[in-house]
């Protein structure tokens, strides 16, 4: 093996390698190229169902109860029914998957401006509803109704009032989306005057405690975000009633939550009691599975790139393989002569590709990270939230992903080099020697 090494490395260096050193260059750039482009497309496509499937747990949760409908959850008004107490739910908080379950309120409203007549919808939440996905969404301003810790959070996290300090200030204060504000012309620290439909029309006056951008249009351009007590105030609704339960589980993924969806299924048809309502259980996955079928054909596109580029590496590395054999053929033929086997001759050019193919592997991995570092730190490429849900490029790989993509390039391009080297390596040596 050492001595198909040594060949391997003396080929194409003097002389007539002239042309097989081009196509080295030629081969190496290829395999980089083609290895950027895989690594690339793998870490986009990670990066977009991570952020968007946090984005869609944050916005629905991992699963709801509802009221049954005839239609899907993300076609009803959400406001329409209401479930008055549920026995089971705290069977289903004691799971040890489950890290939280809150009820939401919902009630319609209209904001009237002097030029705009915007339809919205209230969503109340209290202390349970996980505030993760806001924090993280918060541009401006606060948190009045969090109350997981005790206190109000932040933009700037420099807010201490806790929620009994708050009292009643905290529960007429909202937060609203960046696209709502700009739109109907507000600012944090504006009050709304908001108009609810019932005998009589009522009218409450709301403050903009924070401006938050989920970058979901659809929730963006008609929620707005509460305490629970305001809109059970308004609609009605006692305080252990409420329009659903969003249950938050410590892990996200749609394998886990389509098991975990058939068990709490099996503890609610377990401890139900006879006074409790009929419900629906449906997973994120379920109620917006549009953005669902959109990741999965955007991993269809992935799968057709990672062939694609493969292929193109593979075929540059025989077209590399070849010219060198057909440069060097009498070479080959006096090696054979002198009593090198066919496979002999054969891993002289595979270690030859060995050394390319490495080559390009390792340029193109570190032209990745080097993307992978400036994207993640400095959002070199932008995208329209409207049309993509992110105003970035997201970026999500790990090690063994790197690797697993490298060794399978590795092993695949080596094998369809190895297929036309190993026929032309079966000449015979007349017909070798007497090429020129």
């Amino acid at each position: 093996m050492r001595l198909s090494w040594f060949i391997a490395a003396k080929i194409g260096k003097r002389g007539r390698g002239k042309l097989s050193r081009t196509g080295n260059i030629i081969a190496v750039c290829s395999v980089a190229v083609s290895l950027l482009v895989m690594l690339i497309a793998i870490a986009v496509s990670a990066g977009f169902r991570h952020q968007i499937n946090d984005k869609m747990v944050g916005i629905r949760g991992d699963m709801l109860i509802s009221p049954p409908s005839p239609t899907p959850l993300a076609e009803q008004e959400p406001q329409s029914f209401y479930l008055t107490p549920l026995s089971y739910i705290d069977d289903i908080k004691q799971l040890p998957y489950v890290e939280s379950v809150a009820p939401i309120s919902y009630i319609p409203g209209i904001i009237k401006t002097d030029e705009h007549i915007q339809g919205v919808i209230l969503q109340g939440v209290d202390s349970s509803f996980n505030f993760d996905f806001i924090k993280e969404s918060l541009l401006e301003g606060e948190i009045p109704f969090f109350a997981s810790a005790n206190s109000a959070y932040s933009a700037a996290d420099s807010v201490s009032t806790t929620l009994e300090a708050a009292g009643s200030k905290a529960e007429n204060k909202i937060l609203i989306s960046r696209q709502m504000a700009d739109m109907l012309g507000f600012a944090k620290g504006d009050k709304i005057t908001f108009y609810f439909i019932s005998n009589p029309v009522k009218v409450r006056r709301l403050e903009i405690a924070g401006i938050y951008s989920a970058n979901f249009e659809n929730f963006d351009k008609r929620y707005i975000i509460c305490s629970k007590e305001l809109v059970d105030r308004l609609s009605g609704l006692d305080s252990d009633e409420a329009n659903l339960y969003q249950i938050y589980f410590t892990e996200h993924s749609q394998k886990l939550t389509s098991l975990r969806k058939d068990e709490i299924m099996g503890l609610i048809y377990e401890k139900m009691a006879e006074t409790d309502p009929a419900v629906s259980i449906t997973s994120v996955y379920d109620n917006m599975y549009q953005l669902v079928d959109w990741l999965n054909l955007l991993d269809v596109n992935v799968l057709i790139i990672l062939v694609l580029m493969i292929a193109v590496a593979g075929f540059n590395m025989i077209c590399c393989m070849l010219i060198i054999l057909f440069e060097n053929i009498s070479a080959i033929g006096v090696l054979k002569s002198l009593g090198m086997s066919d496979n002999g001759v054969l891993k002289v050019f595979l270690a030859k590709s060995c050394k390319v193919v490495l080559c390009g592997i390792a340029i193109g991995n570190i032209i990745a990270l080097l993307f992978f570092f400036l994207q993640s730190r400095y959002n070199i490429i932008t995208l329209n939230p409207e049309n993509y849900f992110l105003s970035s490029v997201p970026i999500k790989i790990g090690a063994t992903t790197i690797l697993a993509v490298d060794i399978l390039s590795f092993l695949i391009i080596l094998l369809m080099v190895a297929l036309p080297c190993r026929r032309i390596c079966r000449t015979s040596i007349a017909k070798m020697l007497r090429f020129k």
